[in-house]
């Protein structure tokens, strides 16, 4: 009866840690309570800054910083309103990219722009020219429709 028993207790404590096993396997599934706060990694930064169009940010940057570095200096200035004034006053002709030119295309019809232009002009023409508009839900009537089923 010993060995029956301390094989009973075997697989007691065999179960238990089975259950608790499974119990810790759901909490690491569980989303915490707290939401990890995200942190930027240099991966991340770098991967992000190949994505953006930073060429003529980078360009205005490196072409006026000197010159209000320049003005701070000579006008004692450290506020935003007086600079912000002499930013307006500079113009970024011949330092920024021209912008690409918008190429205008001749239509060229074809069967299926001409079938649905076609049907597009009746429909508008059809609801212009109706006093009882069909989707207006005031001239709609409702009726019962019996059907007989003959034997």
């Amino acid at each position: 009866t010993t060995t029956e028993e301390s094989k009973t207790e075997e697989v007691k404590t065999e179960t238990e840690k089975k259950e608790g096993d499974v119990e810790e396997q759901k909490k690491a599934q569980e989303p915490s309570a707290e939401p990890k706060e995200w942190q930027p990694t240099e991966e991340w930064l770098q991967g992000i800054k190949t994505k953006f169009p930073l060429e003529s940010c980078l360009k205005v940057i490196h072409s006026l910083y000197p010159k209000v570095e320049q003005y701070s200096a000579e006008n004692g200035v450290d506020e935003e309103e007086p600079i912000l004034e002499f930013l307006a006053t500079h113009t970024m002709v011949g330092l920024l990219p021209m912008p690409k030119q918008i190429i205008v295309k001749k239509f060229q019809d074809n069967k299926h722009t001409h079938a649905w232009f076609t049907s597009h002009i009746w429909g508008v023409i059809f609801v212009r020219t109706h006093r009882n508009i069909p989707f207006d839900k005031s001239a709609i009537k409702l009726f019962t429709l019996n059907t007989v089923q003959e034997e």
